[in-house]
């Protein structure tokens, strides 16, 4: 009868699991790195879906002189507009901001 065993002889311990050893750790930080990540983009509509095709939100625009908040700095003034593509806040303390559209974070007060 033929014995067959899965893992290495006996007495031997694979590379990288030693007592103590990171390696399966290691490994997966080596795939980790392989990996793209996900790229940001929306789904196309199936015509044959039954749900409603996602409307995209319409772009909001700002003044110069606007005041806005922004959902992590606070609140600012728009003090230079980029045309439709981007503004520069002024956040107070010598800090600016410049918010590329669409403009999530930021809200017209």
């Amino acid at each position: 009868m033929l014995s067959v065993t899965a893992g290495p002889p006996s007495g031997e311990v694979p590379e990288g699991n030693e007592p103590g050893s990171t390696g399966a750790s290691a490994r997966r930080r080596r795939i980790l790195d392989l990996m793209e990540p996900s790229r940001a983009t929306t789904r196309r509509h199936l015509s044959t879906s039954p749900f409603k095709p996602r409307v995209p939100a319409p772009i909001k625009t700002f003044e110069e002189g606007d005041r806005v908040s922004h959902d992590k700095e606070g609140m600012g003034r728009i003090s230079a507009v980029e045309g439709p593509h981007a503004v520069v806040v002024d956040l107070g303390g010598g800090k600016l901001l410049r918010v590329l559209s669409p403009f999530d974070k930021l809200h017209q007060l």
